[in-house]
Formats: C-alpha cells, sequence, structure tokens
C-alpha cells in the first residue's frame, strides 16, 4: 500500500475533557502524536472491537481518517464502506475507496 497519499489537513476537533476541563488539542493531533509513538493502527477497541479507522469513519474525522489510512489501517473492513455511506461521508468514502485500490 502507497503511504501519505491522501490530504491530512482538515481538522477534527471533539469536545475533549479531561477531570471535567476541556482539553485544548483536536483528535488529529492525539492521532498523529499516537503513530509517531509507534501505535498499532489496528488495534481494535477493548470495549466493543472497533478499530480506530472504524470510528474516525462514524465521526466524520476527514484529518484522521486520512493519518490512519496513511499509517497503514486496514481499510479492508467492510464496516468501513457501510458506515461511510450511512452516514453520508462522501470525501471520506472517496478516501476509502482510493485507498483499496492501491
Amino acid at each position: 500500500m502507497k503511504q501519505g497519499l491522501i490530504s491530512t489537513n482538515t481538522l477534527c476537533t471533539p469536545n475533549v475533557r479531561l477531570f471535567g476541563w476541556p482539553v485544548i488539542t483536536t483528535v488529529r493531533t492525539l492521532v498523529m502524536q499516537l503513530i509517531k509513538a509507534g501505535a498499532d493502527v489496528n488495534t481494535k477497541s477493548i470495549s466493543d472491537g472497533t478499530s480506530a479507522l472504524v470510528m474516525a469513519v462514524g465521526r466524520g474525522y476527514e484529518a484522521c481518517v486520512a493519518l490512519l489510512i496513511n499509517a497503514g489501517a486496514d481499510v479492508s473492513e467492510r464496516t468501513l464502506i457501510d458506515r461511510a455511506e450511512r452516514h453520508d461521508r462522501t470525501n471520506i468514502l472517496k478516501m476509502l475507496k482510493c485507498a483499496r485500490s492501491w
């Protein structure tokens, strides 16, 4: 799979809180730091078994989807396309289809 071909310029900023206080950061920044630290982008959630890519697709975090794809996240899960279509995530759907064609 070719890496680094999808733009990661879009910000994705959720309402992140730590001990009740808002955290001034973006999910994009956190994802970049975790990838840089060597986190496995294909690790599944303990609570429900979903990957970070599935979560980012469902929430519409385009920049995070791009970062995860560029870092080698598994784009073969059928759940990804289903979620992107169900939530009308046109740009994410394009990224997933492009990544699958590599």
